[in-house]
């Protein structure tokens, strides 16, 4: 199966993008050995009684066929997400401060964006005579102090913290970083889709797919052009989702589900979801084309939103004690999944408040979402250690269907065993990492993607 390549690089040139998207569209499509690859939009034209313009079911971004898995899946995903790549040289870096200063050169070309504190950063070099404290090819996190001058911290929380890595030594004569600036982690549509081919090299920066997508801004009601480039080892956002486990009796009692895994990184965690009825209404999104096509909701902060696009289903469910995850599908945090812990309603406007704060939201910011009923079981984490865990799901009903989120990079699952009332064990076995979603026409599982891979903005 396939490995996680993604994160930023930025193109500058917006004729480029404009390019990418100019080309005809046989160009929309690569082969590459047995695998075919095929860039889609996936932005519908209105249907039903919201004029709603996206599926679930339906996602864009870079399918794959692959004929040992039987049919195709969700691969990679565009985003809105900008890359920096940043030059130090060996005189900029101040062993007794810890503070890195980027070049004069670097600040006025696109190597100059340093990114805000707690945004990734990977060393990308010097493996033959590396900064002192630190390790080529690693993912680190920004303490940004000024328009040029950065530290770095171990994780997220120790860079908001201020809790820099001590630099022992100051590496090679120039020392390269390669930063991102997280608003999404990828948009699940496009307003178009652009042209697709392989970077033909590997590089730490970046490896496989380079293709084009005209997104909706993060930060307004239009759209940009895009070019996206896959780059390894930063942090994905994905999950699959099992089709419909029919009971063999009218009902049966489902008790267990187990999920089994590869060990996980510290910052990577596997969520395991459930649904057992289906909700009148649901899921809605909020591409609604009675007003606006795209980003109908404005971010209020970093876990709420508002939006006037209709979600009446949604709330009269919430209210019925239901729980529901909400799906950024565009604009600023897309990729994102999380529980709603609050609906409003008032003077045509809708506020929904999320159970978590997610990565690119701010206020002021702009994204569209889809609502669905899933209850939470549980949380994999590195503590975790056995390569397997339980998690009850008590539940009585006609099926069953299970969600599996991955979160981090490479992260992956490997079994899903569902335990009914009687001892016997419907048994789901393949392997699953992040970025394999799709559908499988051969094990039977619906896998499907929204993370990011490489993005670019304009």
């Amino acid at each position: 199966m396939g490995r996680p390549r993604r994160a930023p690089l930025l193109f500058p040139r917006h004729d480029v993008g404009q390019f990418v998207l100019a080309l005809p569209p046989r160009d929309v499509l690569f082969v590459e050995g047995d695998l075919t690859y095929i860039n889609t939009n996936a932005l519908l034209k209105p249907f039903g009684k919201r004029y709603e313009q996206f599926l679930a079911e339906h996602p864009g971004g870079i399918l794959c066929y692959d004929p040992s898995v039987g049919g195709i899946y969700h691969r990679y995903s565009a985003s809105v997400s900008r890359g920096t790549h940043i030059q130090v040289a060996q005189a900029d870096v101040n062993t007794t401060t810890d503070i890195m200063t980027i070049t004069a050169a670097a600040a006025s070309e696109m190597n100059g964006t340093i990114p805000s504190t707690g945004s990734p950063i990977k060393y990308v070099h010097d493996k033959t005579s590396p900064i002192g404290g630190l390790t080529p090819n690693t993912v680190y996190y920004v303490i940004k102090l000024s328009s040029t001058t950065f530290s770095l911290a171990e994780t997220k929380a120790l860079a908001l913290a201020g809790t820099k890595i001590d630099l022992t030594s100051q590496g090679a004569a120039n020392n390269y970083f390669f930063g991102v600036e997280v608003y999404d982690y990828g948009a699940s549509y496009a307003n178009q889709s652009g042209a697709i081919a392989s970077v033909g090299t590997v590089h730490p920066m970046w490896n496989h797919l380079i293709f084009g997508a005209e997104l909706n801004d993060h930060d307004g009601t239009g759209n940009s052009v895009h070019l996206n480039i896959t780059v390894p080892d930063f942090e994905n956002r994905g999950y699959f989702v099992t089709p419909k486990l029919s009971s063999a009796e009218i009902i049966d009692s489902n008790k267990k589900v187990y999920v089994k895994y590869r060990a996980l990184k510290t910052t990577d965690s596997i969520i395991v979801k459930v649904k057992d009825k289906d909700v009148l209404g649901l899921p809605v999104t909020t591409p609604q084309a009675t007003s606006s096509t795209v980003n109908q909701c404005s971010w209020t902060g970093t876990d709420a939103f508002s939006t006037t696009a209709n979600l009446a289903e949604a709330k009269t469910a919430f209210d019925a004690g239901v729980e529901l995850e909400c799906e950024v599908i565009a604009g600023a945090g897309a990729g994102t999944l999380t529980k709603i812990s609050d609906i409003s309603y008032a003077t045509g406007t809708y506020a929904v408040t999320l159970s978590e704060d997610v990565d690119g939201a701010a206020a002021g910011r702009k994204c569209d979402i889809l609502i669905e009923n899933w209850r939470v079981l549980g949380t994999i984490t590195s503590d975790d250690v056995d390569g397997y865990k339980p998690f009850n799901i008590d539940t009585k009903s006609p099926w069953v269907k299970f969600k599996v989120e991955l979160r981090g990079s490479e992260t992956t699952f490997e079994e899903l065993i569902p335990v009914k009332g009687r001892p016997q064990a419907c048994r789901m076995i393949n392997t699953y990492e992040i970025p394999q979603k799709g559908w499988n026409s051969k094990d039977g599982i619906r896998r499907h993607q929204t993370t990011g891979c490489c993005f670019a903005r304009y």
